[in-house]
């Protein structure tokens, strides 16, 4: 949901996304607009035993602190302190965690993508403003002009506007096996890299569940 609302990724339903991994992965059905064709890969996303053991074997498992973050939601507190203190920091008060990109959809998928990933020709233009500045140091242009800034927050309020609410879409059973199957060994290492049981993550989720569209 998130690369829809950025106007990264072009399939509405997750399902689908699932079924064009294979495509993909050859280079194929990647959209224009796909800022980096590897988001689109939801294969290899949550390979965590295959990227910890990549970390592991480069910087030495003693350097590394594993953070899961089903206990950072159930206890912040705990976790917080735990990183302080395995990165020799001093003990501070818990931040404020506020939730953040909470899932929205769009109403018009092909304006939220021209908007968020404008051609080439406009990009300059409609771009937001983390890629305005680092054109700008790029090029070392000054700030745009009050025309283009102008058309800029034009930009926004019709980004708000085409934000709609988004319920949540379960994922079918079959996809759901499909996905168990693929990382069945993944977790099973993960487990003994970390020594922690993630046999849940493998249970098949009804409609209210957490295991749903991303």
């Amino acid at each position: 949901k998130r690369l829809i609302f950025t106007g990264d990724e072009t399939i509405n339903r997750f399902e689908d996304a699932w079924a064009a991994i294979p495509d993909r992965a050859r280079g194929r059905r990647v959209p224009r607009s796909a800022m980096d064709p590897r988001w689109l890969r939801y294969d290899q996303a949550a390979r965590y035993a295959t990227y910890l053991e990549r970390l592991f074997a480069a910087v030495g498992r003693e350097r590394c602190l594993v953070v899961v973050f089903d206990d950072l939601v159930s206890d912040p507190a705990g976790q917080h302190r735990r990183i302080l203190e395995f990165v020799g920091l001093d003990p501070m008060p818990v931040p404020a965690l506020p939730k953040q990109r909470e899932s929205q959809g769009v109403r018009y998928p092909w304006l939220q993508r021209l908007l968020k990933r404008p051609p080439k020709s406009v990009f300059p233009l409609l771009a937001g403003a983390e890629l305005r500045r680092r054109l700008r140091k790029a090029s070392g242009e000054g700030d745009r002009n009050g025309a283009a800034a102008g058309l800029f927050s034009l930009r926004k309020r019709i980004l708000e506007w085409n934000k709609v609410d988004d319920p949540r879409r379960p994922i079918p059973i079959s996809v759901q096996e499909e996905i168990r199957a693929e990382f069945k060994d993944e977790i099973d290492r993960l487990e003994a890299l970390i020594d922690r049981d993630f046999g849940h993550w493998l249970q098949p989720r009804d409609g209210n569940s957490r295991l749903e569209s991303p």
